[in-house]
């Protein structure tokens, strides 16, 4: 196999098979990304925005994939109207979950798009804590005067010929090559969906910066960081009263609990971090501790 280039670290040593699907799908259940995963899918990009109205199943299909297992990402479509707008759109229609996505990709495939409005997007999607992607095909992408004035982004292309690997890349100015789009909409696992492959160092690796630490260490902080945010996000569902910022002052009086430092539901069966839960919380500790143990099993 071939994998994507990309200037994030060296080239890819191994990539991940994803689908992404959208509103037309409806509430895509458990029983079907069961079978995803059992046959080797790692993650599910699902629709939040299609230009003209927003996937009203977005964020439950993206909980229930995330809480079997898989990686979760979204896409939503750009068109002539505001980029910032269109990503706060997506983000409204992905709820909590737009906070545990791997990326949030804006689909340049639609006419009216230019290149402010495409920077508009970006912009807005980091702003909003998300990692910015660009999803096009080269029938469309190769076509804008600006195609050449992205190739600091990320690209995830479509090319449907079949081949589940990096065999050609199709699009201008698509330096950073990340992922495939190999074969359209097909029927698979009870419902329809697009098969892509992922540079999978791509995925998992945070950005390149000037600190001195080595990839192992890049990867190990942004896993932590990533539990951290889960858990205050996860804090503030279960309990339904928790707002994010009393939930990240829990977060806060965990790690500092004795034996609690490395691991946060290590943390939730101490009984210091009962008594946090407890004081803090101000809900019963068995079903909140319950109710976090499922929400994070498996990390």
């Amino acid at each position: 196999m071939n994998p994507a280039p990309y200037n994030g670290g060296g080239k890819a040593t191994s990539m991940e098979k994803w689908v992404d699907y959208s509103k037309w799908q409806g509430r895509v259940g458990k029983d079907k990304l069961a079978l995803m995963q059992a046959d080797g899918v790692a993650g599910v990009c699902v629709g939040a925005w299609h230009g003209l109205d927003a996937n009203p199943y977005a964020e439950a299909n993206l909980r229930d994939a995330r809480e079997i297992g898989l990686m979760t990402a979204t896409y939503f479509i750009i068109n002539n109207r505001p980029g910032a707008w269109t990503v706060q759109q997506a983000k409204a229609a992905c709820g909590n979950e737009w906070y545990h996505l791997l990326f949030h990709a804006s689909d340049v495939e639609v006419a009216g798009v230019t290149e402010a409005i495409l920077q508009n997007a970006l912009d807005e999607t980091e702003r909003l804590g998300g990692r910015p992607l660009i999803y096009t095909g080269g029938w469309f992408w190769n076509n804008l005067p600006f195609k050449l004035n992205f190739r600091r982004y990320p690209f995830w292309t479509s090319l449907y010929d079949g081949i589940a690997d990096f065999n050609r890349n199709n699009v201008q100015g698509a330096d950073i090559w990340v992922a495939k789009q190999y074969a359209g909409t097909t029927s698979a696992y009870g419902t329809k969906v697009d098969f892509n492959v992922f540079n999978k160092d791509w995925l998992y690796t945070i950005k390149e910066n000037d600190m001195p630490l080595s990839h192992e260490d890049k990867v190990f902080i942004q896993v932590e960081c990533q539990k951290v945010q889960n858990f205050v996000q996860a804090a503030h569902e279960v309990t339904r009263t928790l707002t994010v910022e009393q939930a990240t002052r829990v977060v806060e009086k965990l790690l500092a609990a004795n034996g609690a430092a490395d691991d946060l539901l290590a943390a939730l069966g101490t009984e210091a971090g009962r008594a946090i839960l407890r004081n803090e919380a101000k809900w019963g500790a068995v079903d909140a501790l319950t109710g976090l143990r499922v929400t994070f099993e498996g990390l």
